[in-house]
């Protein structure tokens, strides 16, 4: 699969209905940090031959942003904000940048995505 082909896969929207949900994971961490609130439910396919990984992620059950890749990779290829509609914002190369967001008293309260999007 080349990495056009990667890169566009969520083009024309996210259809479930040919990808197998292989797990959830509640407040997910990231770089080892929980952050509350974080759900990813992960979901794999077949593509001209290769694995495919996606995780798609809600914050407190709004969408946040999808990440994927081939399942044999280390790291995500792309990864896209969602929008509060579950739209596709564009994709963009790699991991998305999370920074965990606390509060006065140093609890995680929510996460920066990318430098742009806050979710609190």
């Amino acid at each position: 699969m080349s990495s056009n082909t990667l890169e566009t896969l969520f083009i024309n929207g996210i259809d479930l209905t040919e990808w197998e949900h292989v797990g959830s994971k509640d407040d997910y961490s990231y770089e080892g940090v929980s952050i509350p609130g974080l759900q990813q439910d992960v979901y794999c396919r077949f593509i001209e031959d290769e694995e495919i990984s996606m995780g798609i992620f809600t914050f407190r059950g709004r969408p946040a942003y999808i990440a994927w890749g081939r399942r044999s990779d280390a790291h995500c290829g792309f990864h896209t904000p969602l929008s509060a509609e579950n739209k596709i914002l564009g994709a963009r190369p790699g991991c998305p940048n999370i920074t965990p967001r606390k509060d006065n008293d140093g609890h995680v309260v929510g996460f920066i995505l990318d430098e742009i999007e806050v979710f609190v």
